[in-house]
């Protein structure tokens, strides 16, 4: 059979999949984000069966969030897989090697571009309906290591970012002002090595993700302040006791 015929009948097979992988995934979608509130701390499911036992269902929401953005990367890397052996351009003499091939390097694409699963939006969504963001410590889980504070601050003003905006053709995140601001003057995605030249605002989207991680680090270093003039109160406590 010709790569042509053999392209088109895997795109003809991936259209009729394609549907019904995406049912799954909002079957799935909608019945987590419908039990989470039922399910979340303090609500009346874990008065009625338990702590213990409404923690193994919130588990269980969890567990089929994240197989959901395992799925939804895998669709996206068969999606573009076929889309690139559609290229008038391509030679292919075994074209499901071929196809296997170019699958596993769009999937290790993604998976190397994306953030980790328990920072995308859907996820932190759920956790969030059941109760286990904002509110404890765990709340911090998904913020970045003291070696990668830097992904917080925004490159053009140094600082953390205000009004996170990123640019959905490279990626890179600027703070709103500061980018609109560069955009004035130049094109050039302002991110050294970067190949995009013809940054657009139209290209660029709110981060929503990162604005909550700012909100939660600026939380936390407000926590580490409060803490450390407590200290010191103390200390001057202890201090005035010494001399009485």
């Amino acid at each position: 059979m010709s790569q042509p015929n053999q392209i088109s009948l895997a795109m003809n097979s991936m259209l009729r999949k394609e549907t019904e992988y995406r049912q799954g995934i909002e079957e799935n979608r909608v019945l987590v984000n419908s039990m989470a509130p039922r399910l979340a701390r303090g609500g009346g499911f874990e008065k009625l069966l338990g702590e213990d036992a409404v923690a193994k269902y919130r588990g269980s929401l969890k567990e089929i969030a994240e197989e959901n953005i395992k799925n939804e990367r895998q669709l996206k890397a068969y999606t573009n897989s076929i889309e690139a052996l559609r290229n008038p351009g391509s030679s292919v003499e075994d074209f499901q090697q071929t196809l296997e091939t170019t699958l596993q390097q769009e999937l290790e694409k993604i998976e190397r571009n994306a953030v980790e699963i328990v920072q995308e939006a859907s996820y932190v969504e759920v956790c969030t309906q059941l109760g286990e963001q904002e509110n404890e410590d765990d709340d911090f889980a998904v913020l970045p290591t003291d070696n990668n504070a830097s992904n917080l601050k925004c490159p053009l003003t140094m600082v953390l970012f205000e009004d996170p905006v990123t640019s959905k053709v490279c990626k890179h995140t600027f703070s709103r002002q500061a980018i609109m601001q560069h955009l004035r003057f130049s094109s050039l995605c302002p991110v050294s090595g970067c190949s995009n030249q013809s940054l657009i605002i139209a290209e660029l989207e709110t981060n929503e993700l990162v604005a909550m991680n700012v909100r939660r680090a600026k939380k936390r270093q407000q926590i580490e302040k409060n803490s450390q003039s407590q200290s010191a109160i103390d200390m001057d406590d202890e201090e005035e006791e010494a001399v009485f």
